[in-house]
């Protein structure tokens, strides 16, 4: 069940971004189906924690993808349900430690890199979102006829600068371990699970910009050259090893600047 969990993250990640590329509507169409087939199988295996699964080795890295997915379906017009998502973000908010600037050991194998990877990529891909939502909930607040109304966008307002708040204190916090080679080299070596880690690092830092992301870049794209393979390839020296998820999420860390956050006029919710 944990190894079906994980590809299920996988593949409604992809699903949520290759829509809108798929060059006709017929395929457009079987896309969409199959990603609220596995969003429905992410909400029914969601704990009220926000988790999916709590066992096996670093499930931290799952739960930021299945938040990734979600949130990457919804900036992108697929029907997500808010529930899920919300409850996503709030469980990556929750291991992060505001006060003491510390990330939370749950579902990290004890690896920081992971912990503050998964906790940080969470907020992040929430807020790409909460970015959109915000203007709706702004409008609800001045339009409202009731208090029940003006009170139930307030909140999610609140929710959302409680989000972003606890997002910046993360990053500042990843932003200063930077010069420890310990805490990049997560487990120790390379593997498909640091590969996954810094993606999701680079995904934030990249969206604040300035000289902390340029040295984070330059930082990662020395260890991929460093690490490539001879044949262009990488490889993982523990746990995930197999070429072709480490060459692929390695091309993503080298990437990410590349790569576009979509933002959808709308999002679609169910």
């Amino acid at each position: 069940m944990r190894r079906t969990l994980r590809l299920i993250t996988l593949a409604s990640l992809l699903l949520a971004e290759v829509k809108g590329q798929m060059g006709n509507p017929k395929d457009e169409k079987r896309v969409a189906a199959e990603f609220h087939r596995i969003a429905d199988k992410i909400e029914m295996n969601q704990k009220k924690d926000g988790t999916l699964d709590k066992e096996g080795w670093a499930p931290a890295l799952s739960q930021v993808i299945a938040a990734k997915a979600l949130n990457r379906g919804a900036q992108n017009g697929l029907k997500v349900s808010e529930k899920s998502r919300q409850l996503a973000e709030t469980y990556g908010r929750k291991q992060f430690d505001s006060k003491g600037g510390g990330f939370g050991a749950g579902g990290s194998a004890g690896v920081d890199l992971y912990a503050s990877a998964g906790s940080l990529g969470a907020m992040q891909q929430s807020d790409n979102t909460n970015s959109v939502l915000e203007l709706e909930y702004r409008n609800n607040l001045k339009t409202a006829k009731n208090e029940p109304a003006k009170r139930q966008a307030q909140a999610q307002l609140d929710r959302i600068a409680a989000n972003r708040k606890d997002l910046e204190g993360a990053r500042k916090a990843v932003v200063k371990k930077m010069d420890d080679p310990a805490f990049v080299a997560g487990f120790g070596s390379n593997g498909g699970e640091e590969f996954l880690s810094h993606m999701n690092i680079g995904e934030s830092l990249v969206v604040k910009g300035g000289p902390e992301w340029k040295k984070w870049d330059e930082q990662m794209t020395k260890n991929m050259d460093r690490i490539q393979n001879p044949d262009g390839s990488w490889s993982g020296h523990h746990c995930i090893t197999g070429r072709t998820f480490c060459t692929a999420a390695a091309l993503m860390v080298l990437t990410v600047d590349r790569s576009p956050v979509p933002l959808a006029q709308k999002i679609s919710r169910k």
